[in-house]
């Protein structure tokens, strides 16, 4: 479970947070540098939360509107295709079988620099 927090953590500092301070979920960018305002019109995200904005305020026809419903499309089709990819290596697998409930358990994988083992006679 360590192993999971530690992984997860990693995914939110180094993916998730920065794309919330380039959409301008927590930050305006309008006041930002060019280069910043640049690359935040290059995420999705950007244009998810200026579309929810509008649509907040009232406009439903706006190019906002049309543009945050196609990063929507696109992200959902990149992540599609993550995930079905993801699936189909996963079940391409052989499945791990568990010893049956007769079989004598399998040694543990020695380490290196562990040295040699005894093993005693069942």
């Amino acid at each position: 479970m360590k192993e999971q927090d530690r992984i997860s953590w990693t995914v939110q500092q180094t993916l998730l947070f920065p794309r919330m301070l380039l959409s301008g979920m927590l930050l305006p960018l309008e006041d930002g540098p060019g280069w910043l305002r640049a690359l935040a019109d290059l995420d999705p995200l950007r244009h998810l939360v200026d579309a929810e904005r509008a649509l907040f305020a009232g406009t439903v026809a706006d190019a906002t509107v049309l543009w945050g419903a196609l990063a929507a499309l696109g992200v959902v089709a990149v992540e599609l295709g993550v995930g079905i990819r993801g699936m189909r290596r996963a079940a391409a697998q052989p499945p791990v079988r568990p010893p049956s409930a007769g079989a004598p358990a399998r040694p543990a994988p020695r380490r290196r620099g562990a040295g040699p083992t005894t093993r005693t006679a069942p």
